[in-house]
């Protein structure tokens, strides 16, 4: 586990300690953050890296419940599907192949490629979301919202 410090900081923002153990009014950090001067600045870089970790953690997730080759295949998926969405008339061999091999209609094929495009593609869209609300946090309370958006996020991938 990562190393925590606990630091306090005076009414402009500015770290006035840094400490081992939990002390009154401190907040929680891990000790790389500790190096900068204000905690504003310290909780927005440590919040930014939380999400790309968290957001990155989601989609090896998805990815996951796959062979590598598998996963190496998603983007001719995707396309394939982005075709088949415009018009259902559209060519999709690989898609088609899938489908046969499978054992399922080509529809059900694409319900299921959809969902894993969209779910990733929400991941990708949360993920700078949070950053631009990061970016634009001026309190700690903004700052420290973040974490519960950041949990619900696990809702996508429980829905793939």
């Amino acid at each position: 586990m990562e190393n925590i410090r606990y630091v306090t900081f005076d009414k402009e923002g500015n770290i006035t300690g840094i400490y081992s153990a939990p002390r009154e009014g401190a907040i929680k950090i891990p000790l790389k953050y500790t190096r900068y001067s204000n905690i504003i600045d310290a909780l927005k870089a440590y919040k930014e890296q939380l999400v790309k970790d968290t957001v990155q953690s989601l989609v090896d997730q998805i990815k996951g419940k796959y062979a590598q080759f598998e996963v190496e295949s998603f983007l001719d998926q995707r396309e394939e599907w982005r075709r088949w969405v415009a018009d259902s008339n559209a060519p999709t061999p690989y898609v088609d192949a899938l489908a046969a091999a499978r054992g399922i209609s080509k529809e059900e094929l694409m319900k299921r490629i959809g969902k894993k495009v969209t779910a990733l593609a929400t991941l990708q869209g949360k993920q700078q979301a949070l950053i631009d609300k990061i970016e634009a946090a001026t309190t700690i309370e903004e700052l420290e919202a973040i974490d519960e958006e950041l949990r619900k996020l696990t809702q996508i991938v429980n829905n793939v």
